[in-house]
């Protein structure tokens, strides 16, 4: 319920969590070059989330898996980037201004930009040979 529906704004971008088809869409953006990405969203029983996507760059595409595990103790909902990610705190049982959960916004920031990125960065696609391994979304 975290995450259904939001939009994970981080520093350079966005990944858009649909609920229907569990659709996961984002985009980054790092100087001029930018990135894009459509793939799929799950949470296991166990609380951990992955975000499994084709990331697009100029002409370029790669499949990602990023993972994150949470716990919850006390109120105080702790996560961390698998596989060996140190635990943080994701939200304070009494939140606090700067808890990354409100960084999820019940706000699509996602679709209205990516026809733009998709159109300036991608005339062709070409898998690249790395395509294969697992990696960390931006």
């Amino acid at each position: 319920m975290m995450f259904r529906g939001k939009s994970w704004k981080w520093q350079d971008g966005a990944g858009f969590m649909r609920d229907e088809g569990r659709l996961f869409r984002a985009w980054a953006q790092d100087g001029k070059k930018a990135t894009w990405a459509e793939g799929r969203w799950i949470v296991t029983d166990s609380g951990m989330l992955c975000l499994k996507a084709t990331w697009h760059s100029q002409g370029e595409a790669a499949q990602d898996k990023t993972c994150f595990s949470h716990r919850v103790l006390d109120g105080t909902i702790y996560q961390r980037r698998e596989p060996a990610g140190d635990w943080y705190i994701f939200k304070h049982a009494r939140p606090v201004a700067d808890d990354e959960f409100f960084r999820l916004v019940k706000k699509d920031l996602v679709s209205a930009r990516l026809p733009i990125i998709q159109i300036s960065g991608e005339n062709s696609i070409r898998p690249r040979p790395e395509a294969d391994q697992v990696g960390g979304v931006q």
